[in-house]
């Protein structure tokens, strides 16, 4: 992997779309700013207008790849709903329908109970239910960080297999071993209006890793948002900011 210091700026869209383009783009870290709960995260008027923009200019070829599920992802950009792919690639909207995974209800539900009590020794840090995995967030108690990490990774192991562990930005989440990010973007590269073009990922952390690999495969690029240094990423952005401002250039250059 190579240092996000050494790492060049991402390149002008006037030159990214020389050949069609996909893109392909994390929420929370990268186009929007991280808020003390998930849930107070939402896209302004603005950004939304802009994205609506860049998705036409890049015939539809537009994908959110997110660790939030669909229905929240939704409401982070309601009205606008576009291809997704919603935790970490365990659900699926594209061209030709939606994807959702079922989980045994009954083991996520003896995790739930398990990771509820341990909790309840570690104030300040909580639990997010994704209906399919979980996330334990530290934002407001990043004291209590080895704690975290020790019991999402003694919980993956209980699971026998059904979920491992993503570490994030100040939270640990437990996902189906079965899905990552990079599988949803071979998924969504399948179907038009992906299908045949160069796909272009943004994201900020390490369950970006999958995708940014993934886009090398189908021979496109990868641009790191902030400073993290191990990654596989060729490009970087600094901050979320950035990325909406290197954004605006797509209604400006792609030629209509």
């Amino acid at each position: 992997m190579t240092p996000s210091s050494s790492l060049p700026a991402a390149p002008a869209w006037a030159e990214l779309t020389r050949t069609p383009t996909a893109l392909f783009l994390d929420v929370d870290g990268t186009l929007l700013e991280f808020e003390s709960h998930p849930e107070l995260v939402r896209a302004s008027e603005g950004l939304l207008t802009l994205l609506t923009s860049v998705s036409t200019a890049l015939g539809g070829a537009v994908a959110l790849i997110s660790g939030r599920p669909l229905e929240d992802i939704d409401r982070v950009f309601h009205p606008w709903r576009p291809y997704a792919a919603g935790g970490h690639g365990t659900e699926v909207r594209g061209s030709t329908g939606t994807r959702l995974h079922h989980p045994d209800a009954e083991q996520l539900e003896s995790v739930r109970r398990t990771l509820e009590e341990a909790l309840a020794s570690l104030p300040d840090a909580w639990m997010e239910d994704k209906g399919y995995g979980f996330a334990l967030h530290y934002r407001n108690a990043p004291q209590h960080e080895a704690a975290v990490v020790a019991l999402a990774r003694r919980t993956a192991e209980a699971s026998h297999g059904m979920l491992e562990v993503q570490p994030g930005v100040l939270v640990q989440e437990l996902r189906p071993a079965a899905f990552d990010k990079g599988l949803a973007l071979d998924e969504l590269m399948a179907q038009p209006p992906f299908a045949g073009r160069r796909p272009v990922v943004v994201g900020d952390d390490r369950t970006d890793e999958f995708a940014f690999a993934a886009a090398h495969r189908h021979g496109g690029l990868s641009v790191l948002v902030g400073p993290r240094s191990d990654t596989v990423a060729k490009y970087r952005i600094s901050d979320p900011e950035a990325v909406r401002g290197w954004l605006t250039q797509i209604p400006e250059e792609v030629p209509p």
